[in-house]
């Protein structure tokens, strides 16, 4: 007889688990659109056909860790893919450090094979630019924003160019990464209403890599140097 009542069990935690996933989804393709702070969570509830007034509050909490879920859907994944990249970079460069464009490939390439399984059905993307543009959510979520393993991809930049100032490999960082967002943002929401060629969506993500690549690697111009050298950065 106990059997039964932890058979029961086990289908409702399904049940709500699953509830759970279904009002996180929404939420990230909702809040993709209108923004992470003022989307009013009923209206997540209501798009997701749920008629209990209470079940963003039952299963979430508060919009914090409504937030907190939708990152979760996705970015476990992205950790993944890119832990491997940057094992299996190792690897291959023997020791030695990794060149710009395994770094900016470890970056990238993990969203885009998120956005490319998921066939035009992703709002990813959009709802971390929707965080980054706002300016409270952004101080609450930044370090979470992009997975756990980007900053090993901005160590092994720092790694690369010791000749820089630490600030301004932040900087750099910072710039590409917001280049990323950027670009991943207008491929995502081309691949949701365009259904380009997969070829098209190749070169695009092509030229994303060269244009954060290209942040990373610029040349010191004299200017800079002056502007540092006054700053007492070199």
């Amino acid at each position: 007889m106990p059997a039964k009542p932890r058979e029961n069990s086990g289908k409702s935690n399904a049940k709500r688990q699953e509830t759970a996933v279904l009002l996180a989804k929404m939420a990230e393709t909702i809040m993709s659109r209108e923004g992470v702070r003022h989307t009013p969570l009923r209206r997540i509830a209501q798009a997701a056909e749920q008629k209990n007034e209470s079940v963003m509050q039952y299963h979430f909490g508060n919009r914090e860790n409504l937030i907190a879920a939708v990152l979760d859907l996705t970015t476990g994944q992205v950790d993944a893919l890119r832990r491997e990249m940057i094992e299996e970079f190792r690897k291959v460069t023997g020791g030695a450090p990794l060149s710009a464009r395994q770094i900016v490939h470890a970056m990238i390439q993990p969203v885009t094979c998120i956005l490319s399984a998921r066939e035009g059905q992703s709002h990813y993307v959009r709802f971390i630019g929707q965080i980054s543009m706002d300016e409270e959510m952004w101080a609450r979520f930044r370090h979470r924003l992009h997975g756990e393993t980007m900053p090993l991809c901005r160590d092994a930049y720092a790694e690369l160019v010791p000749h820089l100032p630490a600030d301004l490999v932040h900087q750099r960082f910072g710039l590409a990464l917001q280049t990323q967002c950027y670009g991943l943002c207008g491929l995502e929401r081309t691949m949701e209403t365009a259904a380009p060629r997969p070829e098209d969506i190749e070169a695009r993500i092509a030229g994303i890599v060269d244009a954060v690549e290209a942040i990373l690697m610029a040349p010191l111009s004299s200017e800079t140097v002056v502007a540092l050298t006054r700053a007492r950065k070199i």
